[in-house]
């Protein structure tokens, strides 16, 4: 593929010309009503991008990392919330195309004259720009002492017009109890004030605290055992349970969240799941280690490892719901599927599903294995994401799972990078019945390489070291190479068919040679 092909798909992806995996009719009655009489974006029309937290606590820094991936220069300010809603916003500023911008809080802070060890020491950040399209690319990287989180942005409009403010934050926690805790900070993103009911769920029954109120752009940090507590019920009788908050009037509020353990100082993300993006009755999972791995795993490098996954799954229904897991397994020839005997989700319910008990179906040892968990309700009344445990170190890391029916899971820009010590790893994965073909593109000190052959089976999932791919210098249809000494850039991929297909990337210990 040439590299005026290959632009061409990248900027139709970013700019949503590629909308959901299903047929475009689909698509545009996925659409809110109101949204499909509005005019679509153009140059000159406001948008904006919200980061939903950035945190300077003693031990934390927190940068922006920006790219420009539309075909011109991008003229943006960006402005910085505090946990009471006083906001302060930076001069105007340009990012080029290909550009590659990393803004530091407490910097763009002092330039502004702020003292950030007050009420700015936490917050949340908007970037404001005028154009089409999702042409800025970026994250909120929040580095800790014990972890290092990537934070992506909640978009106040998107590629058609339509509101991409969730009309509900859904999530859920686990393992409460001890000296672990789940924090979720809530956003109100507007200029007005804002008001959310809270619900919990938990073992099937829902209780519902008092609302909560916001200023404009105000912040609340909500501990939940401090509400359970509240409510006259322990950690240890909710260890599992679910949260949600529900705007009054129109959608202003984002969040975020993670899972804390103050012995340890070890934190866990949890993500809030746009329901715009929940069409499917199906979630995937990509990229799974498993038990210990192979020799030939991309996780090899991990030292005596012994992965356990756990699936956790809430039931956002107050409904019973049934659901069917199927583990696809990696072979030379694509995937191997396993169905798994169904299980019941009970109403307003989060489960924990442990696949070491399904350990004896499997043909273990595997280097990892993707997973598809279908329930018979509607699209998005289930949410979940697959938590994995290296019993050899009690790490734990979260994998996020995408709903099938998510078009925006099938492309990715990103930044990649690796040491002397590590590897940078790219999994991607076919979730239909189909072939999909994969435009896979590497970007490192000004040079171009694409990936050739990149064509998925169903259900087959297939990982690339890009060490490897850089080691290996086999050029690509035009003849380029990625450079001998390149140890950092860009890449992106997106599917080229009409097929619903999902990534992930991931940073793992060098295999040993």
């Amino acid at each position: 593929m040439s590299r005026v092909v290959m632009s061409g798909f990248i900027a139709a992806i970013v700019m949503g010309v590629l909308s959901s995996p299903h047929s475009s009719a689909r698509a545009e009655q996925q659409r809110p009503a109101a949204a499909q009489d509005r005019k679509l974006p153009d140059e000159n029309t406001p948008r904006e991008l919200f980061y939903p937290r950035y945190s300077l606590r003693e031990g934390y820094e927190s940068s922006l990392s920006m790219m420009d991936i539309a075909q011109r220069p991008i003229e943006f300010t960006v402005s910085v919330h505090s946990l009471s809603g006083a906001t302060v916003t930076s001069n105007k500023m340009t990012i080029r195309p290909s550009e590659e911008l990393t803004i530091d809080v407490r910097d763009l802070l002092a330039d502004l004259n702020v003292d950030y060890r007050g009420d700015f020491l936490e917050g949340t950040l908007s970037i404001n720009f005028k154009g089409k399209g999702n042409p800025l690319a970026g994250r909120m990287v929040i580095a800790g002492p014990h972890e290092r989180q990537n934070i992506g942005p909640v978009w106040s409009m998107g590629e058609f017009g339509q509101d991409m403010l969730p009309p509900v934050l859904n999530n859920y926690w686990h393992d409460l109890g001890g000296t672990r805790d789940a924090w979720v900070t809530v956003s109100n993103m507007s200029s007005q004030p804002a008001v959310g009911d809270v619900h919990f769920d938990i073992a099937g029954k829902r209780y519902s605290p008092a609302p909560l109120r916001f200023a404009p752009y105000q912040t609340h940090q909500l501990s939940v055992t401090e509400i359970l507590a509240a409510l006259e019920i322990t950690p240890y009788q909710a260890t599992l349970g679910g949260l949600s908050i529900v705007p009054r009037g129109q959608p202003t509020l984002v969040a975020s969240g993670y899972m804390t353990d103050s012995d340890t100082g070890a934190q866990t993300a949890l993500d809030f799941p746009l329901p715009q993006k929940q069409p499917s009755s199906a979630l995937h999972t990509t990229g799974i280690p498993i038990g210990r791995p192979t020799a030939g795993s991309p996780f090899a490098g991990f030292k005596d490892a012994n992965f356990t996954p756990h699936l956790y799954l809430r039931n956002l229904l107050d409904a019973e719901q049934t659901v069917r897991l199927t583990v696809e397994v990696p072979t030379q020839n694509g995937a191997q599927l396993v169905n798994l005997a169904p299980f019941r989700l009970p109403a307003f319910t989060t489960l924990d599903v442990r696949l070491d008990d399904y350990y004896n179906e499997l043909p273990l040892p595997l280097p990892f294995v993707s997973l598809r968990a279908a329930f018979n309700g509607p699209g998005g009344s289930v949410i979940g994401t697959v938590k994995v445990f290296n019993e050899a170190t009690a790490q734990v890391t979260s994998i996020g799972s995408a709903n099938e029916g998510n078009g925006y899971a099938g492309s990715l820009a990103s930044y990649w990078g690796f040491d002397d010590d590590t590897d940078f790893v790219v999994f991607l994965t076919d979730m239909g019945e189909k072939d999909c073909r994969v435009a896979f593109q590497i970007e490192s000190a000004g040079k171009e390489y694409i990936v050739p052959n990149v064509k998925l089976m169903p259900h087959e999932t297939r990982w690339y070291s890009l060490r490897d791919l850089r080691d290996q210098q086999i050029p690509d249809l035009s003849g380029n190479m990625i450079p001998k000494d390149a140890v950092e850039g860009r890449l992106f991929y997106l599917r080229m068919d009409n097929v619903p297909m999902m990534g992930r990337v991931s940073k793992v210990p060098q295999i040993p040679k």
